[in-house]
């Protein structure tokens, strides 16, 4: 009884994972399938593709872009039920072992940065980092604002400026189990360029 207590006093608890745009991060998505398009002169066996207009929030399913997309998905939104800070109707996820390990999604544009901080900062506390830096757009040096989060089990990283794209900003959340996935697949990609 005494040894239990002890091995027991040394277990440290899960960290508790976020929810998100009503995702839960680290569970499957509760979401409904997207609906697809009609099933018009499409071969046996092929899947139609994804309706770009939906009626309500769903995930377009992993791998359902090919080969190397096994854990890519997307969750869309329709325009009335779009969250505050986000500026497309889409965002990517990664899925493995069937939960949601990611969530990245573009926001509005650098001019809400401020707003988008705040609302960030009343989810995940005081941030981690916050520095400015200068982003390229079509060879334009723009300022912008880089903000993060590190939690036990999860980080969030927000830049007021997406890459190459002055009208929208960048916000990734991601468990550590995804962030290893992220950086291993990167790793990957980067083994097979060709070297210098």
């Amino acid at each position: 009884m005494i040894a239990l207590a002890l091995f027991a006093a040394e277990v440290a608890p899960a960290a508790a994972l976020p929810t998100v745009f009503g995702l839960e991060l680290g569970a499957p998505i509760a979401l409904p399938e997207c609906q697809r398009m009609p099933a018009r002169f499409l071969a046996p066996g092929v899947k139609p593709p994804y309706s770009s207009v939906q009626i309500a929030p769903c995930q377009q399913l992993p791998g359902e872009y090919g080969p190397g997309t096994e854990t890519d998905g997307l969750v869309r939104f329709p325009p009335d039920k779009l969250p505050a800070i986000v500026g497309v109707d889409i965002m990517e996820t990664t899925v493995l072992n069937g939960r949601l390990e990611a969530l990245s999604a573009a926001t509005l544009s650098y001019n809400s940065a401020p707003g988008i901080v705040r609302e960030l900062t009343a989810k995940f506390g005081a941030p981690t980092a916050r520095e400015t830096e200068t982003v390229l757009v079509e060879k334009i040096a723009v300022p912008s604002i880089h903000v993060t989060w590190s939690r036990p089990g999860y980080s969030v990283d927000y830049h007021s400026v997406a890459e190459n794209e002055i009208d929208y900003g960048d916000l990734t959340i991601e468990t550590d189990a995804g962030r290893a996935a992220r950086v291993s697949k990167e790793r990957a990609r980067d083994a097979l360029r060709t070297p210098l």
